[in-house]
């Protein structure tokens, strides 16, 4: 059934304690001249290796997909910051992805032709969630925060974070969407319901995902085309140049 319909992949990539040194020499060769420099700033080498894995997950990928080494895939930022494909050197591709991290996992969605945002968020991180929300979230997001009880607020929290920032990701407008400016419905049994009333789409021509990985972690998914047709998603686990597993 998977392969009749549109599909989303995922993967996910899990930091190691440390890179083995020759691994992290293949994904430094990777990297391009401001790539290069932008690792070699990096004061902790945990950061380093954060940053080296990253960027391998997405030149991997995406040069596997272009059927190119992965130096010389070619990225280039929209008039707001959203990294995408060069489609001036990579002609013909309408490929779209997107790239989310923190620490101890990163993910790459990758689609054909439709706008999409990831987003994931490590459970365990300490976060003062109730001050976000309210900071952040809209009115009736807080209330329905607060209205569940004490020991079910904070997965509900980062389930509303990660889909707003992956809505707002997708989207590609940077910070000219204020989070406060559109809202998500919750429920167990349902999907994700966008309430955005001043949006150029309507909600039914998004699909979103709210899922737990990796035991800690919750990742959002916000693809554009919903109104197609569901689209099935992938998962695939493992590490640049070591090879990825289909996750069940």
């Amino acid at each position: 059934m998977t392969d009749l319909l549109p599909v989303t992949d995922l993967w996910l990539c899990p930091e190691p304690v440390s890179l083995d040194p020759d691994l992290a020499d293949a994904f430094a060769d990777m990297l391009n001249e401001t790539e290069q420099l932008r690792w070699q700033r990096f004061k902790y080498p945990q950061d380093r290796d954060r940053f080296l894995l990253v960027r391998a997950l997405v030149r991997s990928v995406l040069g596997t997909c272009l059927d190119i080494p992965p130096a010389q895939v070619r990225f280039r930022a929209n008039a707001w910051g959203k990294p995408e494909l060069d489609t001036g050197v990579h002609d013909g591709s309408s490929l779209q992805f997107n790239l989310s991290h923190t620490r101890g996992l990163a993910v790459l969605a990758l689609a054909e032709g439709v706008p999409l945002g990831v987003d994931v968020e490590d459970l365990h991180r300490r976060v003062e969630w109730l001050a976000l929300a309210q900071r952040y979230f809209a009115r009736d997001e807080v209330a329905d925060l607060q209205a569940l009880p004490p020991a079910a607020q904070r997965g509900h929290f980062f389930s509303l974070w990660t889909l707003k920032e992956a809505y707002v990701k997708a989207l590609g407008l940077g910070l000219r969407i204020p989070l406060a400016d559109f809202s998500f419905s919750l429920s167990a049994d349902k999907e994700p319901l966008l309430h955005h009333p001043d949006s150029f789409l309507s909600p039914k021509h998004w699909q979103f995902d709210s899922m737990q990985v990796e035991e800690h972690f919750r990742l959002a998914l916000a693809v554009q085309g919903g109104a197609s047709g569901p689209r099935a998603i992938r998962l695939h686990k493992g590490l640049p140049l070591q090879g990825y597993t289909l996750v069940e």
